[in-house]
C-alpha cells in the first residue's frame, strides 16, 4: 500500500487544496497582467510608443512585472503539490511532470527579466547622455523579442507539462476521466499557440485564452473533489 503522507508530511488531501488555491490565485493573477495591463502598453508594437506608455503608466508596468512574477513563484507551489497527489499513479511519470513544471517556471522567470531590462532602459533614455533614443530603442525592441520568443517557449513546454499531467489523471483509475481529457486539450491549446508563434509569421489566433477556462475547471474539481481522493494508483 502507498502511504497517503509522503516524507515532509504532506497528505494526498492537502496536495490537492495546496494546488486547487494555486491555481485559483494564478487563474486570476496572470490575466490581469497579459490580458489586461501589457497590451495596454505595447499598442501596435512602435517602439517610440512602448516608451510612451511605459512612462506614462510606470506604476502599472510595475504591477504587471510583479503579478507574472508572483505567477511563477505560485506555480512551483502548485507543482510541488500535484507531484504528490499523482505520484500514487506514477512516481516516475510525475516526476517528469514536476520537471517540465520547473522548466516553464525557469523559461518563464527568463521572459520576465527582457521586462526588467525594458523598465531599465525607459528610466535611462530620458537622462543618459551618452546614448541617443535610437539607441535604447534598438535595445528594447531586442528585449521585447526576447520576452516575446521566452514566453512562446515556455508556452511549449508548459504544453508539454499540461499533457503529461492530463495523461496521469487519465491513468487515475480513481479519477474523472473528463479531467483529463480536459487537461489534454488545454495542453493543446498551449502547443499550437507556441509552435504557432514560432513557425508561422503574423500568428493571432489566442487558442489559450479560449482553452485557459480548463484550468479554473481543475482548479474547482481539486478543491472540491480532490481533497477527497483516498489512496489508490499504481507506480
Amino acid at each position: 500500500m502507498i502511504d497517503d503522507v509522503n516524507p515532509f508530511g504532506l497528505s494526498r488531501s492537502k496536495a490537492a487544496v495546496i494546488a486547487g488555491i494555486g491555481l485559483a490565485i494564478n487563474m486570476i493573477v496572470a490575466p490581469i497582467a497579459f490580458f489586461g495591463i501589457l497590451p495596454g502598453i505595447f499598442g501596435t508594437g512602435d517602439i517610440a510608443i512602448v516608451f510612451a506608455n511605459i512612462l506614462a503608466s510606470e506604476q502599472q508596468f510595475r504591477i504587471a512585472i510583479f503579478l507574472l512574477t508572483l505567477n511563477f513563484i505560485v506555480d512551483i507551489f502548485v507543482f510541488w503539490a500535484l507531484y504528490y497527489f499523482l505520484k500514487p499513479v506514477s512516481r516516475s511519470l510525475s516526476l517528469l511532470t514536476l520537471l517540465f513544471g520547473i522548466m516553464h517556471v525557469m523559461v518563464g522567470l527568463l521572459s520576465i527579466s527582457n521586462l526588467t531590462s525594458l523598465l531599465h532602459m525607459v528610466s535611462r533614455v530620458a537622462s543618459d547622455s551618452l546614448f541617443s533614443a535610437a539607441m535604447f530603442h534598438a535595445q528594447a525592441a531586442v528585449a521585447i523579442d526576447a520576452f516575446n520568443w521566452a514566453w512562446q517557449a515556455g508556452f511549449v513546454i508548459f504544453g508539454v507539462h499540461l499533457f503529461l499531467r492530463g495523461s496521469l489523471f487519465l491513468k487515475a483509475g480513481y479519477m474523472k476521466k473528463w479531467l483529463g481529457i480536459a487537461l489534454l486539450i488545454a495542453a493543446s491549446g498551449y502547443l499550437i499557440d507556441g509552435f504557432g508563434q514560432m513557425l508561422i509569421s503574423g500568428y493571432d489566433i489566442p487558442v489559450v485564452g479560449y482553452v485557459g477556462i480548463l484550468e479554473a475547471v481543475l482548479a474547482v474539481w481539486l478543491l472540491v473533489e480532490g481533497r477527497k481522493v483516498g489512496i489508490g494508483g499504481q507506480e
